[in-house]
């Protein structure tokens, strides 16, 4: 997961933290993205589920899912970088 955000520019080569592992590594990834999200749950298979929104229409852009909350927020930040 960590190259992949490093490929999409979402995470800078040597920096300090694993956003799969860490909370707060995982917002600095969401805060270079631009784009509001927030926590939706655990979805019916007991996986965690992270939504990103359009910030001027409220729409979803995308949702991210893993085991943990720091996964699916990086597996939703993945989504939208791929699909700009």
């Amino acid at each position: 997961m960590k190259t992949k955000l490093i490929e999409c520019g979402l995470l800078v080569q040597g920096e300090s933290g694993d956003p799969v592992i860490s909370i707060s590594s995982a917002w600095s990834v969401l805060a270079r993205l631009g784009y509001p999200g927030r926590y939706a749950g655990k979805t019916l298979d007991g996986l965690y589920e992270y939504v990103i929104v359009d910030s001027r229409t409220g729409a979803l852009l995308t949702s991210g899912k893993g085991s943990t909350l720091p996964v699916a927020m990086c597996e939703a930040a993945l989504a939208v970088r791929t699909s700009e």
